[in-house]
């Protein structure tokens, strides 16, 4: 099953940093600094697909999904190519644990 590139994740991340970077900007002086944190998820569907979401990743990743997950956060100082790598080894382990041919 493909995946998506870094290259393609790192222009899908590029806005959830930018909402990152304005949450920091409009922050409270005394504001919690992990509020600053959007968490994210790549799910690779079983046809090939995939979606980026963000939020509350528990929330949105029930028993009943299809396909592979990865997870992560994005802050206004990430390196969008290292979280996007996070997220596709996350997503390329759970396609091998369950016997997917990864590519």
């Amino acid at each position: 099953m493909k995946t998506p590139s870094v290259t393609e994740l790192v222009k899908h991340l590029g806005p959830v940093k930018f909402i990152a970077n304005r949450i920091r900007r409009e922050a409270k002086p005394d504001a919690d600094p992990r509020e600053q944190y959007i968490e994210v998820r790549l799910h690779v569907y079983d046809n090939g697909t995939w979606a980026l979401g963000v939020g509350d990743v528990e929330a949105a990743c029930d028993e009943h999904h299809r396909g592979f997950l990865g997870r992560d956060i994005v802050g206004p100082d990430e390196d969008l190519r290292e979280v996007a790598k996070s997220l596709l080894e996350e997503v390329r382990d759970h396609m091998y644990i369950h016997g997917e041919d990864v590519k």
